[in-house]
């Protein structure tokens, strides 16, 4: 409106630059989370290999979500700095923005910043509460642990489930002081702790959609809400491919019992989730490496991450450390929930909000509550 920057307070730019800095020190020289593979990638990326191959192998494709690593290779060619400062500072300010994001989303739906900051709080620090079974009898958590088997990292910081409780978590390129294995999780890990190649680029992006999509002012608005949902995908692809089923989901029950006003803009977003598929297809990334593998590798390049997508029965939850985790298991689905932390106690709360949505056609908000 009239051309002007948005007026944000001193604060949203000290809180924003703030955490920046506080996450990009601590992700300096960090050896962990495949910065060997996304170091060289970064570098690729700036002299414009983009989508971008494997770094080992010019005959092989990424074929991975690459979109901070992106991010990260403009920052590089912008500001004239070397890979690994430019992506720490990369994965700082994408750790970062969500956070301030996030607060400002809570304070538009509470009108109370003491809500906003908790809530924010709450996205930095919730995660898996695997702690929970050191209060266990010994016994119970003797039986739990033989009807676990522990795979990846898990695997080398113990024998079995009960001995990883009390051990710490071994990890290549660790800090001087060791984490303990039953403060992280396999399933939902604390926000702070993402300093991954991912990071918070899709929490970011969902927080964008979230933000934008009840605020269009001009019909070139779809444009960026197509472009922002095209990088979900770059960003997570499972967090993208669950986004587009869900809304399908919701769009499905409006079909069926909503009201035609409702209906109104399903049209719309229908349209923006096609369109945004499409670019989705053909700008690398494991969407379009699950595309190829379909249709099969014409041009003879494959991708060096296995794009086979498969579907497990029956239903389970998958652990990075623990594998799958049967539901019909009671043990198992102990663990899971506990792996998936608190959050899984707001779910009522949340389907009620979900149908409340769909009823308002408000069909964004609607197709994240029915993907999650």
């Amino acid at each position: 409106r009239k051309s002007q920057l948005p007026a944000l307070a001193p604060w949203n730019w000290l809180a924003l630059g703030g955490l920046t800095l506080l996450f990009t020190a601590i992700g300096r020289g960090l050896a962990i989370f495949d910065d060997y593979q996304n170091l060289p990638t970064v570098s690729l990326l700036a002299t414009g290999d983009v989508p971008p191959h494997f770094a080992l192998d010019p005959n092989l494709r990424f074929g991975y979500h690459y979109l901070l690593l992106l991010l990260a290779a403009e920052l590089m060619r912008i500001g004239a700095i070397l890979p690994w400062s430019a992506l720490d500072l990369a994965r700082g300010l994408v750790l970062a923005l969500p956070l301030v994001l996030a607060a400002h989303w809570a304070y538009r739906l509470t009108r109370d910043w003491l809500a906003a900051c908790i809530s924010s709080a709450v996205l930095a620090f919730a995660g898996g509460a695997r702690w929970l079974l050191l209060l266990l009898p010994p016994s119970w958590l003797a039986r739990i642990s033989d009807d676990v088997t522990l795979i990846g990292s898990a695997a080398t910081s113990a024998r079995n489930l009960a001995e990883a409780m009390i051990s710490p978590w071994k990890i290549d390129g660790a800090g001087p002081i060791p984490f303990p294995f039953a403060f992280y999780s396999g399933i939902n890990q604390p926000y702070i702790m993402l300093h991954t190649g991912i990071a918070g680029s899709g929490v970011l992006i969902v927080l964008l959609l979230l933000m934008t999509a009840r605020r269009w002012r001009h019909w070139s608005a779809g444009l960026v809400t197509i472009a922002l949902m095209a990088a979900l995908a770059m960003a997570n692809e499972i967090m993208f491919l669950l986004l587009g089923l869900g809304l399908l989901i919701s769009f499905i029950g409006g079909a069926i019992g909503g009201k035609s006003v409702v209906r109104a803009g399903m049209g719309r977003w229908l349209g923006i989730a096609a369109a945004a598929f499409l670019v989705a297809t053909v700008q690398g990334g494991m969407v379009t490496e699950i595309l190829r593998n379909i249709a099969g590798p014409a041009d003879g390049v494959k991708s060096y991450f296995d794009p086979t997508p498969s579907l497990v029965w029956p239903p389970a939850i998958v652990s990075a450390h623990m594998g799958s985790l049967s539901i019909l298991r009671p043990s198992q689905l102990l663990v899971a929930f506990l792996e998936i932390g608190p959050l899984v106690l707001v779910t009522p709360a949340v389907i009620s909000l979900g149908w409340r949505c769909l009823r308002r056609g408000r069909w964004l908000e609607a197709g994240l509550i029915a993907s999650s």
